[in-house]
């Protein structure tokens, strides 16, 4: 069994170094009420002062409840400590950010043709105005997926997805704007704006870590990539035929679930590595599938863990559905927390049952793709009726046979038409990134045989979602507990697992399903025996993503404070706040710190003196990030300060 914490005011599961519990916030010790010292629940004896921690007839104490706010009401800050405070040869944190280890997707495409364009016409301001005239619709491919636009590098446009500013799905974002390209590129020569010449475009994208860091002097110092990953990108490039996308094997790993690729019988030799690398051509790509489809594909349906409270939530809506009880449920958690996959198993539910069930989704791409929910929930009503949304003869009949307008697009009295002839159960999938006309939908249902669940990231998703008592419950979905995560790695893995590894995916991935899944991936990659004493210097791409997204939530200042407590912390992720105005020369660390709980990466430990990381995966971003000199000066500070405190 994988050791955990119990926590006494909400039951969750918790690893056995936190100070708060993950779910409720609550501390998870016992403070002394003699000395103050934070006690585990239980014991008997102060563990600082040894005092009694019963009560007068025999019973343990109950935990305390402190919060993070003094008593008059402040915030808790962190005092600084005499043999401190002179920090002569702190490190400025403009240096610790000034250049950075970031994960970024490069794209270098090279257009073909202009030279002979420029012999053609011997006029080099024509020759200018046509090379402005096709920069302006590959520009806003690579915008169209916030991409960065880096450079322009003769007739080659170099761009950046995932910095300065983490992106989900980075290099699903790069490929489609490289396949963009190439197609407005098509485009243009169909147009003959070239004059009769021919242009074509070569492009190569690579994925990685590389130096975020500026260039250059005085005025015309730009921060940009540099290191090998350019390099690799230019390779890539030269190896791409004209017309294709050469992506490296990072890149199709990422995206090779949405895009095909083709690997080539040559390969590149990557800058730094021994070892010569396959090449894959991007296709295009794979049609998006309904959501039943997609959802299926990616969730995985493992045996559902975990999760008892909600599903019981959710079958119990169903049932007041089918009385004719309109009824909506959201649910609420953070990425990779199984969300998707207690919609797609309520779906199978209801639709074992014989009843329709429309879905549609929500995704960080959306907006890039120009998906329209109303538009893909009216294909998915018509694809239930076996419809097709060209065939408008059809559909005007069946639209008809509802007592609706042959030509009606409302949505919304598609679906009251339809539940007027039985109980419908409709999801609503991403909330995150769905439009704002969606809390309309969801009151107008309130009257029909309709169960609308929706799920989302954030609480304000369902800000406007106003419904009669009775009829909405919000459900938010907590992580597994460690016997849940180990029972579902056991699953993945398909075989039993050691307990050293059990209590390692713990650690790592603290009961999150999604990250559970991707560090099983990992390992089952990884040369076997895999040694679990080794630090993996890159994490799975998810986890990457979302620990990186944490770091870009907060500015320069508060990210090098950050950095500074990564380098501090012990390997229980834990550090002692006054440690990091020893390492840096800034007067704001304590209100940063306390900025750095505010947004999730940092938490106070059960005595409110120290701090801990949240999450293991974010305090191994926050290292990756740091560049190795700046590394080594942090970790040297900390060392120092620790022993100037006598904690070292």
């Amino acid at each position: 069994m994988v050791k955990a914490r119990l926590c006494p005011h909400c039951g969750e599961q918790n690893l056995p170094q936190r100070g708060f519990c993950r779910v409720c916030g609550e501390t998870l010790q016992v403070r002394c009420p003699a000395c103050g010292f934070g006690n585990k629940v239980g014991d008997r004896y102060c563990g600082g002062c040894g005092e009694s921690l019963l009560t007068a007839d025999g019973h343990p104490l109950a935990p305390w409840r402190a919060g993070r706010v003094g008593e008059a009401g402040e915030v808790v800050g962190f005092p600084l400590p005499a043999v401190l405070a002179d920090n002569v040869g702190a490190l400025d944190p403009a240096a610790v950010v000034a250049s950075e280890n970031r994960l970024a997707s490069i794209v270098k495409a090279d257009l073909s043709g202009f030279t002979a364009m420029s012999e053609l016409l011997g006029d080099p301001e024509e020759v200018t105005v046509i090379m402005n005239q096709v920069f302006d619709p590959l520009v806003a491919c690579v915008r169209r997926y916030d991409g960065y636009i880096d450079n322009y590098a003769g007739d080659m446009i170099i761009s950046f997805f995932g910095t300065p500013t983490t992106l989900e799905d980075g290099a699903e974002r790069a490929v489609r704007a490289a396949l963009e390209m190439r197609s407005e590129v098509e485009r243009l020569n169909q147009r003959n704006i070239s004059h009769g010449v021919d242009l074509g475009i070569s492009t190569g994208v690579a994925t990685g870590y590389g130096l975020w860091s500026e260039v250059g002097f005085g005025a015309s110092t730009k921060k940009t990539i540099s290191g090998e990953l350019g390099d690799y990108a230019a390779l890539l490039e030269k190896y791409a035929d004209r017309g294709t996308v050469g992506i490296c094997p990072d890149t199709y790993q990422r995206v090779r679930h949405v895009i095909p690729a083709t690997e080539q019988p040559g390969r590149v030799h990557r800058p730094g590595e021994t070892e010569e690398l396959p090449l894959y051509f991007a296709e295009l790509p794979r049609p998006r599938l309904p959501w039943l489809a997609t959802a299926a594909a990616e969730a995985g349906m493992t045996r559902r863990v975990g999760d008892g409270l909600a599903w019981r939530v959710l079958t119990d809506a169903w049932s007041r559905c089918e009385a004719g009880l309109g009824q909506a449920v959201a649910l609420r958690g953070e990425a990779g927390v199984g969300k998707t996959r207690l919609l797609l198993e309520l779906a199978q539910t209801v639709l074992s049952g014989g009843t329709r069930v429309y879905a549609v989704g929500g995704r960080p791409l959306s907006g890039a793709l120009g998906d329209d929910w109303q538009r893909d929930l009216r294909h998915a009503m018509l694809a239930g009726e076996g419809i097709e949304p060209e065939d408008t003869e059809r559909r005007a009949s069946w639209l008809h046979s509802l007592g609706l307008p042959p030509r009606s697009n409302d949505v919304a009295a598609w679906l009251r038409a339809k539940a007027a002839q039985g109980p419908l159960l409709l999801l609503l999938d991403g909330l995150d990134w769905l439009t704002a006309n969606v809390p309309a939908l969801v009151q107008s249902l309130a009257d029909c045989a309709v169960l609308v669940v929706g799920a989302a990231r954030h609480a304000s998703a369902f800000e406007a979602w106003r419904l009669p008592a009775g009829q909405f419950e919000e459900v938010t979905l907590g992580c597994l507990t460690a016997d849940e995560s180990a029972a579902l790695a056991e699953e993945l893995a398909e075989r039993p697992l050691p307990a050293e590894t059990q209590e390692w995916l713990w650690r790592w991935t603290e009961g999150n399903p999604l990250f559970v899944r991707q560090f099983v991936e990992l390992l089952a990659e990884l040369p076997q025996p895999v040694d679990l004493a080794t630090t993996f210097r890159w994490l799975p791409p998810r986890v990457q993503e979302q620990a990186d997204r944490l770091l870009d939530a907060v500015g320069d200042a508060d990210r090098a404070v950050a950095l500074a407590a990564a380098c501090a912390a012990d390997e229980d992720l834990e550090l002692e706040p006054a440690v990091v105005a020893w390492q840096l020369a800034t007067p704001d660390w304590s209100a940063a710190l306390r900025r750095l709980e505010a947004v999730g990466l940092l938490q106070r430990t059960g005595d409110l003196t120290r701090l801990r990381f949240r999450h293991r995966a974010a305090w191994q971003a926050a290292q990756t990030r740091c560049v190795e000199s700046i590394k080594q000066q942090l970790t040297a500070r900390a060392a120092e300060a620790r022993a100037r405190l006598g904690t070292s």
